[in-house]
């Protein structure tokens, strides 16, 4: 009986031992790798403010300063005899052919909605090019004023602007209203009229903001992910979304959360270390420069290194098979000098005889054999 006990030991003892590294790991391995990203920024000195710290928002105002306001766009009224013919048309049906001849002769002032009327033809994509070469040859039209209707024009034919104006007036008109202006914001943005120096700020802050993201611990994250909303933030990062207003303060909130977390997954890793084989112990301080460089990193004043999280896997899986090793010389050494009273404290752990004999006749190694393995050999070892 003591041969075939021994036997059916030696088939699960590895497995159960892999086991209980394995799950040690599991519950762990979130802190391992959280902690790494926050001890990682704690310990680099040039990373000793707070990501929030880093993250300036960009003032922006509703309407650029790159587009013109509608009574900019006609300088020089004579030179409207230059039109080509079809700009000529669609500007003559929106204010009167002979509204627009009498102008053109000078002896008729131009209506107020003459400026309005050159808005709404030019963004038409069939009269844009038109109407540029037209302004850029009789200098007509600021340049500023062309660049926004080359860039709006195909969105205007698409209907994919802020609600669907048509012309400078109606889109200064919608993006005037308080719910339209980061909508607005964010098209005169993702469609290149902000001016460059306002772009260079907000690129500037969008760098800040992955920077922070790929440094920060995970925890950091997914609080920014869940407060912005992860399409919103990859718009963001993709230069498609204008970063909001309130970004400082909601990294501020979540690096605080973060901390948190991360000082708390600190705590309960010194533990796990604590509570752990002297092998493991060893094995971990072995591989992050000793054990003075180990407590460096528990106390934040030290980074551990970037494969933390696979030394902390590895050691487990070490010490694992450390542990198997040192429980199977045990059991050959209780097997060879105690063979009776070791099955007899078997058959008592597993409830008697009866149970014994019924897990033995499966030829298999149950959990309660295991068990019962475990609790005779930590009773009878010296």
């Amino acid at each position: 009986m003591s041969e075939k006990l021994f036997a059916v030991f030696a088939i699960g003892a590895f497995i159960l031992f892999s086991a209980i590294g394995a799950a040690f790991l599991y519950q762990n391995q979130d802190i391992v790798r959280s902690l790494f990203g926050y001890q990682q920024q704690r310990a680099t000195p040039s990373a000793s403010s707070s990501p929030e710290a880093r993250v300036t928002p960009v003032a922006t105002s509703p309407a650029p300063s790159a587009l013109p306001s509608p009574r900019q766009l006609i300088s020089d009224y004579a030179a409207l005899a230059q039109m080509p013919q079809a700009l000529k048309q669609c500007v003559a049906n929106n204010i009167g052919s002979k509204t627009l001849d009498a102008v053109i002769a000078g002896t008729e002032d131009p209506p107020q909605k003459l400026d309005q009327a050159f808005n709404a033809c030019c963004v038409r994509q069939d009269i844009l090019q038109s109407c540029v070469a037209f302004a850029r040859k009789t200098g007509s039209f600021p340049e500023e004023a062309l660049a926004f209707l080359e860039k709006i024009s195909p969105y205007v034919a698409q209907g994919k602007t802020p609600g669907s104006c048509t012309s400078l007036e109606q889109c200064d008109s919608y993006c005037k209203a308080p719910a339209n202006q980061q909508e607005c914001l964010d098209f005169f943005y993702r469609v290149g009229v902000f001016p460059e120096s306002v772009r260079s700020q907000i690129a500037a802050v969008v760098a800040q903001i992955k920077q922070a993201l790929d440094q920060g611990p995970i925890a950091l994250q997914t609080c920014i992910q869940k407060a912005v909303g992860t399409s919103t933030l990859e718009m963001i990062l993709n230069g498609s979304k204008l970063p909001p207003q309130n970004i400082s303060e909601t990294f501020s909130s979540c690096a605080q959360n973060a901390q948190q977390q991360a000082e708390q997954a600190l705590a309960a890793l010194k533990q796990a270390i604590a509570s752990s084989t002297p092998y493991f112990q060893q094995c971990v301080q072995s591989n992050v420069g000793g054990a003075d460089q180990l407590d460096k990193i528990f106390a934040g004043t030290a980074a551990p290194p970037q494969n933390f999280a696979d030394v902390w896997q590895g050691c487990v899986q070490a010490d694992a098979q450390e542990q198997a090793k040192i429980f199977q010389a045990k059991l050959e050494n209780l097997m060879a000098t105690q063979p009776d009273t070791f099955t007899q404290c078997a058959v008592d752990q597993v409830g008697g005889q009866s149970a014994f004999e019924a897990i033995m006749a499966t030829g298999t190694t149950t959990p309660e054999l295991l068990a019962a393995f475990q609790a005779c050999v930590a009773k009878l070892s010296p």
